[in-house]
């Protein structure tokens, strides 16, 4: 037993492991983070609930918007337990240097099965505990205040179950599904797949977000009495919504049985969960420990260079391109965070061809309209924007000394290298997704010109994007302190409406009048240019590009002496040097 939790203890580390942070607190510090982060959007909604009430009472009963309302905390509950599921996506199973290192100690497979399920648990309750708890106190305290026909304890006891079976089944299902791939097609295939699985998973989350509305809306207009029933009977969360119906003693036949469908799968899920992972450890060991064999390439080395290369001979800005796009598709962490937004961009377009197919019939896809013309930029914002980002996380960082020792000379095109693998892999799919889509559904005219139009505005926003940028792709270390998502969010909210909405607007008024076409491309053109220039001007007053961040909460103290004043800002060595000129105390 001991020996098990110690392996416990030694996987649920290695589960939040990173090579861009040191062990110990920093670690503690990203768990304690996570489980918040977590928490927070179901927490606020069920606070935010007792507004909501408060204003609405005496307008309308509210006895269907408990129930829509509970709806959708199952829902955002099952979506923050999907995320952290993703997130630890890569270390579910044991890779090559847990085998390398533990698989020679004379220590049973069971206890290696048993230390890293009860690693996993131990995940499953650190997040799922604040998940549930909280809005279960919140919105049971708030609709019991409100009137809802169920005590304050038996109520907020049904909700605090019914999101901790909803977050079971997601975790249990995620494990299942990953078992399932490593089984079936292998580590190499499951590798591929798990990127398809992960992009596909990571819509469905955000089209639950989707169908909330017309959810609430059907349980607001009856629920289980309306014929539209068998549609919200389709989706998870109506299962669970029904089991909670159950354990409050309201359920009628139809909430009875989605109970119970409930409650079947979530233990089905964790049965399938614990077996398949029980019975494939010893494979998936054996996997990890051979490695996965050098597949051929399809293509000749001499047809994937000049494909990775481009025309032009630019040798610099080539290597730099073709190493920024092989370790994107190589590294399995950056290409989950580069699945991830693909899989958001998927979702919002989705969501826009059914809100269009929906209207009038599908009219909309007929015409130029600023939903059509807005799929392309969004999917192209969200890519480069994640690009952008993925870059900056390094990819080994124990091996930068090799960029050190070889530092291009020409930074500029170094840099310029990240701009072209920006325009490969998702400028001019979009644009070619731009033109399909004119050629499918509108004129020859209005198709060139959305094609037009997406590729100068992707040129234009790759070339923003890195304007600052001094250092190589995945060479410089990383501290997640120095992102600035959390007080500039609305300045990322804002940008993306600009970028998706205002320029369609643009984008169909351009389409009928070719000769502005021509001078909005003219002048994106110059601007590109312009940042290119003043790029270039930046990159060669470095010294040299940048191999390492600096640490946002890093103070050096140094031992009271010379070094301690060296350390503090200018201003304050004149105020500390007056002081002791003076023989003032330092406070």
């Amino acid at each position: 037993m001991h020996q098990t939790r110690l392996l416990a203890r030694a996987f649920f580390t290695r589960l939040f492991e990173s090579d861009l942070m040191p062990d110990g607190l920093p670690q503690v510090q990203l768990v304690i983070w996570g489980m918040l982060l977590a928490a927070t959007p179901n927490t606020f909604y069920a606070i935010f609930a007792l507004l909501k009430y408060n204003r609405a009472q005496f307008l309308m009963p509210l006895g269907p918007e408990f129930d829509a309302d509970r709806l959708i905390l199952i829902t955002l509950s099952m979506i923050s337990i999907g995320v952290v599921g993703l997130v630890i996506w890569d270390g579910v199973f044991p890779d090559r240097r847990d085998v390398r290192i533990l698989g020679v100690l004379p220590i049973p497979t069971l206890r290696f099965v048993l230390g890293r399920l009860a690693s996993l648990g131990r995940v499953l309750v650190l997040f799922a505990t604040p998940l549930c708890l909280l809005q279960s106190v919140a919105f049971g305290l708030t609709v019991t205040g409100f009137g809802a026909p169920i005590s304050r304890i038996h109520g907020i006891s049904a909700h605090f179950a019914t999101v901790a079976l909803a977050c079971a089944f997601v975790f249990c299902a995620l494990i299942t599904a990953q078992c399932l791939l490593l089984l079936l097609f292998g580590r190499r295939a499951a590798q591929a797949a798990s990127v398809t699985f992960q992009v596909l998973f990571a819509v469905g989350l955000v089209q639950l977000l989707y169908f909330l509305p017309d959810v609430a809306r059907i349980l607001r207009d009856g629920g289980a009495s309306n014929g539209e029933f068998s549609t919200l009977a389709a989706l998870p969360p109506a299962w669970f919504f029904g089991l909670y119906k159950q354990l409050a003693g309201t359920a009628d036949a139809n909430s009875a049985a989605l109970g119970r469908l409930a409650v079947e799968l979530t233990i089905g899920a964790a049965i399938s969960a614990l077996g398949l992972y029980a019975a494939s450890y010893d494979r998936l060991s054996q996997r990890a420990l051979e490695g996965v064999a050098p597949r051929a390439s399809a293509f000749r080395p001499t047809v994937r260079s000049r494909w990775l290369a481009g025309p032009l001979r630019r040798p610099v800005t080539d290597a730099v391109r073709a190493f920024t796009i092989q370790t994107l598709f190589r590294s399995r962490t950056h290409r989950m965070m580069f699945a991830v937004y693909g899989g958001f961009a998927l979702a919002v377009i989705l969501s826009s061809a059914v809100s269009i197919a929906l209207r009038n019939h599908g009219a909309g896809f007929w015409q130029p309209g600023i939903s059509m013309m807005s799929m392309p930029l969004v999917a192209q914002f969200l890519l480069l924007i994640a690009i952008r980002a993925i870059v900056a996380i390094p990819s080994e960082p124990k091996a930068r000394w090799v960029f050190r020792a070889c530092e291009p000379a020409d930074r500029p095109a170094a840099v310029s290298g990240v701009r072209d693998a920006m325009l490969l892999l998702v400028v001019l799919p979009t644009t070619a997704v731009a033109l399909v889509q004119g050629l499918v559904f509108w004129k020859l005219g209005a198709a060139l010109s959305h094609a037009v139009f997406t590729f100068v505005l992707g040129r234009l926003l790759a070339e923003i994007l890195i304007v600052r940028t001094g250092k190589l792709p995945f060479a410089c270390t990383y501290f997640p302190g120095n992102s600035r998502i959390f007080s500039l969010w609305p300045l990322y909210l804002l940008a993306f409406f600009f970028y998706t909405v205002v320029f369609a607007v643009i984008d169909r008024a351009l389409s009928s009048r070719p000769g502005k076409l021509a001078w909005f491309c003219l002048a994106a053109t110059v601007a590109a240019q312009i940042i290119v220039r003043y790029r270039r001007h930046v990159l060669n007053a470095l010294p040299s590009l940048r191999f390492e961040e600096e640490d946002p909460q890093a103070i050096f103290q140094g031992f009271q002496l010379s070094e301690g004043l060296a350390a503090l800002p200018r201003t304050d060595q004149k105020v500390n040097a007056s002081r002791e000129f003076r023989a003032e105390p330092v406070p």
